[in-house]
């Protein structure tokens, strides 16, 4: 754990809280379940307790989890008139201790740096960093909450893009507690449709793949291997090299040619 002087650092940590949930942000009346998401950030070189953030029995979710250089953040969801269980912890790290001694709930507060309000950042897990520029449509992958039992996550997030210029896909991939939704929209787009940040658990880069390009004609194809060429770098002759064991490879394909002893 970090150094840490109790009091200072609880009493923090409570004004973290206080002040990322201060800002009210209009829910509406039929987006459940309600509540605040909160981005949790470790100090460099030191992790979260991040069993410690999720509280199921009283419906605080851990979103995700995500490494930023060397600062370990999650994204935990929190419903309303819940936000008093981490306080209470908090202010007793500060002032009670345990039977041995120690500050109470030390390994969980001490992990935590700093607390703040969920932005669409903090949901991001794909590889690279944040497209850019934020004002650019392109298709995301919204992977959103789905648990059993619960409403249809699908419908809210449709329901909640009707009166914005942001289209869905009619298709979903279906995961254990996840579902899989294509959305094209700007990330400033996503950022103000806040009430998604109750029902998101991720943000991705919707993928390209491979059949697109396997359905194409030679000659469309011919088209994009050309311009792939014209970005990709050749390895230098001192490179490393792999032995791989196969039946057989298409030598004169342009896309290996380069790379082929």
């Amino acid at each position: 754990m970090p150094p840490r002087d109790r009091a200072a650092h609880g009493a923090k940590l409570v004004a973290d809280v206080q002040a990322a949930t201060a800002a009210d942000v209009p829910v509406p009346a039929n987006s459940e379940p309600q509540g605040v998401t909160l981005d949790f950030e470790s100090d460099a070189g030191f992790k979260l307790q991040l069993q410690s953030l999720e509280v199921r029995q009283s419906g605080i979710e851990l979103r995700n989890s995500r490494m930023e250089g060397q600062t370990m953040h999650a994204t935990v969801f929190v419903p309303d008139g819940k936000l008093g269980i981490f306080i209470k912890k908090f202010e007793e790290y500060a002032t009670r201790d345990t039977a041995k001694g120690k500050p109470r709930h030390e390994p969980f507060a001490a992990s935590i740096a700093a607390i703040r309000r969920a932005s669409l950042r903090s949901f991001w897990t794909d590889a690279g960093s944040f497209p850019e520029p934020p004002t650019q449509r392109r298709w995301w992958e919204l992977w959103l909450r789905d648990l059993e039992g619960a409403h249809d996550v699908g419908a809210e997030l449709r329901g909640l893009v009707q009166a914005v210029n942001i289209l869905v896909s009619t298709r979903e991939l279906r995961f254990p507690e996840r579902r899989v939704v294509l959305v094209y929209a700007s990330a400033e787009e996503l950022s103000r449709l806040t009430p998604l940040f109750a029902i998101l658990a991720e943000l991705r880069l919707a993928k390209l793949l491979a059949g697109e390009f396997v359905q194409l004609a030679p000659r469309d194809q011919a088209e994009w291997i050309n311009e792939a060429l014209t970005r990709i770098q050749p390895p230098a002759l001192d490179a490393p090299s792999v032995c791989h064991l196969d039946t057989g490879i298409n030598r004169a394909h342009p896309l290996l040619a380069l790379a082929l002893e």
